[in-house]
């Protein structure tokens, strides 16, 4: 048996020779890689990134040999076993599977076993047990900690979706409760519509009403019908955005000229409510979009605004100061929203979907429709539904807020350009 002065010279040649080898042994462990068909992630990657923590993990190993019962042996393995649980993490990062982990392991005990029957002819058996114990050893635990380190990768990201699943079902449920809710007050307000036609008949097909009366019940008759049709084609536009099938159609126009249009169609309503409807913004702008799914946004924001406001204006205004987006602003006099009714639509997706589905009047101001003005009435939750999926459909960002000048203002923000 040989003294420890010895024995530490043997392994402390080696490790010299193995540093002067390293390239050759790295060459070997790259070959062995690329032609072992069960890697397939390696190959996208640049020798860089294949290498990754092996040649420190080789420098490691060569200083462990070097301080072989000396004082500085328990931190040279310590070192072997932070490279190869880096190694571990890095390969999970880059897509590996563990089954190829293991297989670039195997590689390199191979590759550095042949190197070693090359480099220990001379020496002592001694030494020879004892190297080929510590690359036994690094292999060995090695592979444990990088696959431990896989492991814990693995766990966190398996928990990270199963917490997004369950973020994601409980959304789901939630958005299907408030659909549920639209859809129940959308048959409640056609109910109402129903109720007050069957009123209206039931008062014509009585004899000997005066012409007054007839008059008025025909009025009436006339609007009940109406409100039912436009409410129809409201649930059918809803029924069409929530199916997906409905798809943008992206061309040139001048959304200008769209509003200024609408206003004109609308005055009528406007002068009915006692409201001044006006535009305001350029003369013409053109934007790339989809034009019929914009009037509609901005038809059933102003409708929404010319129903619930009790006096005073509504203004539709086109800003288009910034770089990369445009703005469609529908303005009211209404008293306006609360501000915790107001945040719900910027703070996120969902509490946005809550308000619009259930009116921005939710809450305090529930007897107040979405612009907290006017007496409440049904419908609107539809109607705002509609512009937030068409909002969606854009890639178009909606909020809400109150001046403190009072009021609510209902602000789209469209992005200046589309992906073709």
């Amino acid at each position: 048996m040989t003294d420890n002065s010895s024995l530490r010279g043997d392994l402390a040649r080696v490790a010299q020779r193995l540093g002067e080898r390293r390239e050759a042994i790295l060459g070997a462990w790259r070959e062995a890689v690329e032609a072992d068909a069960m890697l397939v992630t390696n190959a996208s990657l640049p020798r860089r990134q294949l290498d990754d923590h092996i040649p420190a993990l080789l420098q490691s190993f060569e200083q462990h040999l070097r301080s072989y019962g000396g004082p500085s042996e328990t931190s040279a393995e310590d070192a072997e076993q932070l490279k190869a649980s880096q190694h571990g993490q890095e390969r999970w990062q880059q897509g590996f599977r563990l089954v190829e982990v293991v297989r670039e392991w195997r590689h390199l005990q191979l590759a550095l076993h042949d190197e070693l029957g090359r480099l220990l002819h001379d020496a002592s058996d001694e030494a020879t047990e004892t190297a080929r114990r510590l690359l036994t050893i690094l292999c060995i635990d090695g592979l444990a900690e990088s696959a431990e380190r896989y492991e814990a990768m693995e766990r966190r990201e398996a928990q990270r979706r199963l917490s997004d699943l369950e973020s994601a079902l409980s959304g789901y449920e939630q958005l299907e409760r408030q659909r549920a809710e639209a859809w129940r007050e959308a048959a409640h307000d056609l109910r109402g519509n129903l109720g007050v036609v069957k009123t209206a008949t039931a008062v014509l097909n009585t004899g000997g009403v005066s012409d007054t009366t007839r008059t008025k019940s025909l009025d009436i008759l006339h609007r009940g019908v109406e409100s039912m049709h436009e409410l129809l084609n409201e649930l059918i536009s809803l029924a069409r955005l929530e199916a997906g099938r409905e798809v943008r159609e992206i061309r040139e126009f001048d959304i200008a000229e769209l509003c200024i249009q609408l206003c004109e169609g609308m005055t009528q309503m406007a002068e009915r409510r006692g409201l001044k409807l006006t535009y305001s913004g350029p003369d013409s702008l053109v934007v790339a979009s989809d034009p019929m799914k914009i009037r509609r946004i901005a038809q059933n924001l102003l409708v929404n605004a010319l129903t619930y406001t009790a006096r005073g204006s509504v203004r539709i205004v086109i800003d288009a100061s910034a770089e990369h987006s445009w703005q469609l602003e529908v303005e009211d006099t209404g008293p306006g929203v609360p501000a915790a009714v107001a945040g719900a639509v910027i703070e996120g997706p969902e509490r946005q979907k809550a308000m619009i589905l259930n009116g921005p009047g939710a809450g305090s101001a529930a007897n107040n429709g979405p612009s907290g003005s006017g007496s409440a009435a049904g419908g609107e939750g539809i109607g705002l539904s509609i512009v937030r999926r068409l909002c969606d459909l854009l890639d178009a960002r909606l909020s809400l807020r109150s001046p403190e000048a009072g009021g609510s203002v209902f602000c789209v923000t469209f992005p200046r350009t589309y992906p073709r």
